[in-house]
């Protein structure tokens, strides 16, 4: 696998030869001065050009940086697909897995949408600018990405989608619905879920950390005893597993939003969780019947 600095290195090489193209940023996870580096991290390479089209048109361009593997191209996937028209004017992206095990999502932009993109993205760094065409940037930070800390009306709604969720898990448990549980459980609760539990970083770090895209940095950011017990919040395919994952993660749950509720002036009601775990206990002991 060929190092950063030599896939930086070339990519240099290839927008200095190419006279079409302007200049060179990225971003994602390597301009993120929080990230521990590592061989997985993608390169996301924006390439500013004038004209966008001879690119699309010829792939030698992609081939310049490695043996391609793998490739997509999600534009291109949209437009035929009717979610996007076929315009790719302003900007055209290519998801690239060189066989060496590199990664770079290249995207190319003509000026103005980059500089549009700079003014709203502060997590970029300019590799390559051939005449000052970029607009000049500060020091990258991912602060745009911080936890938040909700309002009453959010809180209170995720609190109440997550216990009524939950009932639908149940139900498809009881049924031996598998697919269905877990698929309500792992999308529709873990939605509500994975927002509580970074409102409730947001509130201990201070608004300061990001849990990362799908909260990738929860273990490094969670107390062990936290850790542990989101992790047994991941049910098996039985169903005994899937009834210990539900207290685990209604255990959990109610721990982030007591804590958000005792550090912050939002109030938090006990009343879904009671009516919730009521109607778990009896369904999973078999308890309701018809009235003869």
């Amino acid at each position: 696998m060929r190092a950063p600095e030599e896939i930086f290195d070339l990519i240099k090489s290839v927008a200095s030869q190419d006279q079409n193209i302007l200049a060179v940023y990225y971003g994602g996870s390597r301009a993120n001065p929080n990230v521990e580096p590592d061989i997985y991290q993608d390169f996301d390479v924006v390439f500013v050009v004038k004209e966008i089209a001879p690119y699309i048109k010829d792939y030698s361009f992609i081939e310049k940086f490695g043996e391609v593997l793998f490739l997509q191209e999600p534009d291109l996937m949209d437009a035929r697909r009717g979610l996007m028209p076929f315009d790719f004017s302003t900007r055209y992206a290519f998801l690239t897995l060189y066989k060496d095990g590199n990664r770079m999502d290249i995207t190319l932009k003509t000026l103005e949408a980059a500089n549009d993109e700079l003014a709203q993205e502060k997590m970029n760094i300019i590799l390559l600018d051939k005449n000052k065409y970029l607009k000049q940037i500060g020091q990258p930070t991912d602060e745009d990405y911080y936890n938040t800390i909700p309002d009453q009306a959010n809180f209170e709604a995720c609190s109440n989608e997550f216990f009524w969720c939950l009932n639908n898990v149940i139900k498809g448990i009881a049924r031996d619905e598998l697919t269905c549980a877990h698929t309500m459980f792992d999308v529709y609760v873990k939605e509500q879920f994975y927002k509580m539990l970074d409102w409730m970083l947001a509130v201990k770090y201070q608004g300061k950390i990001s849990s990362g895209k799908l909260g990738k940095f929860y273990k490094k950011f969670l107390s062990k005893e936290e850790y542990e017990l989101l992790c047994k919040t991941f049910p098996g395919a039985d169903y005994d597993s899937f009834w210990a994952a539900l207290d685990s993660a209604i255990e959990l749950f109610l721990q982030a939003a007591r804590y958000i509720a005792e550090n912050t002036d939002l109030i938090f009601s006990e009343k879904d969780a009671e009516g919730l775990k009521e109607y778990l206990y009896k369904v999973k002991n078999k308890e309701y019947s018809y009235s003869e």
